[in-house]
């Protein structure tokens, strides 16, 4: 990668980690959690729920990168927000996925895409885990079609499944280099986060739980003293 690709990520990452303290929050009610957001950061309905209420949404429409003859083009987007657990939910699984398309003319002609991302306990220092994904394509003639990229954190069984508040970071980055006389362009459409709970029984639950295991061993026991 380029070193002026390297400072943008790196700017990035500053803006990120840079939020005011006296940031307006905006809050969005999803399903077992709860996501929450500097509103000032972002255009009016930039980060949304999906209708089911399991994934948050990313408006990444206006991201893409276009070169041409000779040149290059980098573009990126950064977000930082938080998920609060409901109460009486545990976290299953975290999906960040994003997907797009690109145009390649002329060999040598190069798109790039990378997504990465960082989940820590709020209040636990040095509980961060990082994964990152990246789709490249150069060496072809001309061609278009589409990519996508995902990371999936597994927390069932792990300290970040009952943590009451999780920070996420996540940085979107696309590039773009034509080759001489070429052109090159990548955009992303989809970007999402899902947001996979489980509801935790209540005690009520594991007594109507345990006396129907109760009842069906009974059973089995009074069936076998017939036979």
């Amino acid at each position: 990668m380029s070193s002026t690709a390297i400072k943008i990520i790196a700017a990035a990452v500053a803006v990120v980690g840079s939020a005011a303290a006296s940031a307006a929050v905006t809050t969005l009610d999803g399903k077992g959690f709860d996501v929450s957001f500097n509103g000032n950061a972002f255009a009016a309905g930039a980060i949304s729920l999906s209708a089911d209420g399991k994934s948050v949404l990313f408006d990444t429409d206006a991201l893409s990168a276009i070169a041409v003859k000779g040149d290059n083009d980098i573009a990126f987007d950064a977000l930082n927000f938080s998920i609060t657990l409901d109460s009486g939910y545990t976290f299953k699984s975290l999906e960040m996925s994003q997907s797009g398309d690109y145009q390649l003319l002329k060999k040598n002609s190069e798109v790039f895409a990378s997504l990465s991302s960082a989940v820590s306990i709020a209040g636990v220092a040095k509980s961060a885990a990082y994964k990152s994904a990246i789709f490249e394509l150069d060496g072809v003639k001309s061609g278009a079609d589409s990519w996508s990229l995902s990371s999936t954190y597994n927390l069932a069984g792990t300290p970040y499944a009952t943590a009451s508040k999780l920070n996420v970071w996540a940085l979107s980055l696309l590039s773009a280099d034509a080759a001489k006389g070429g052109f090159a362009s990548i955009a992303a459409h989809d970007y999402s986060l899902q947001v996979m709970t489980a509801a935790v029984p209540e005690p009520e639950q594991w007594a109507l739980m345990l006396a129907g295991i109760g009842m069906v061993g009974a059973i089995a026991r009074r069936r076998s003293a017939r036979a």
